[in-house]
């Protein structure tokens, strides 16, 4: 009987809602994580310059804090504002981008249009784990005045040190930014 009467508390209640708000919060900011990660997959392969998507997610973040920020504080008393900001960032700012940037990406035209631009500089980045002393190729060229790098596979390493144009089949996205579809060096 004082079991039953215990799980019918006040004050146990509040704690388990704060424990599903807690839960809510951390599968939030994890998603945000995640798909931030596919983002730049995503990124890596659109023409669009770099402070778009990083604006989205500091003024989508900002205002996921504003909105979210007394409730953190009920689920989570005693939090600091510049946590409460990285989370509003790292959880709804990186969910908005991604949706923003997927929604260019995968809804964009089935026509492509190849076209052929002059190597600007040669630059290598470092490999994935594991992997990490071979340094992946990267070019970058101009396309409409700004500056897009193109990451390719070890294996094109010989190929690009001596390529001077690369090759590109360009999409346009779904919300006007061009998507590479395709690209070669030569």
């Amino acid at each position: 009987m004082k079991k039953n009467h215990a799980l019918n508390s006040p004050h146990y209640k509040l704690k388990q809602k704060r424990k599903y708000w807690n839960f809510f919060y951390s599968a939030a900011f994890m998603v945000g994580i995640v798909l931030i990660i596919f983002e730049i997959f995503i990124f890596r392969v659109t023409i669009i310059p770099y402070y778009i998507p990083l604006g989205l997610i500091i003024v989508i973040g900002f205002l996921g804090y504003l909105i979210t920020s007394t409730h953190l504080d009920y689920v989570e008393p005693g939090g600091n504002i510049f946590l409460k900001l990285i989370y509003g960032c790292c959880s709804w700012g990186f969910i908005a981008c991604y949706l923003f940037m997927a929604t260019n990406y995968y809804l964009a035209e089935n026509e492509s249009t190849p076209l052929t631009y002059p190597i600007i500089e040669k630059d290598s980045i470092t490999g994935s784990k594991g992997s990490r002393d071979k340094r992946l190729p990267v070019v970058r060229i101009y396309y409409k005045g700004s500056m897009k790098e193109l990451v390719f596979t070890y294996a094109d390493t010989d190929k690009i040190s001596r390529a001077k144009s690369v090759y590109l089949h360009l999409k346009k996205g779904a919300l006007g930014f061009d998507v590479i579809s395709e690209y070669d060096a030569f």
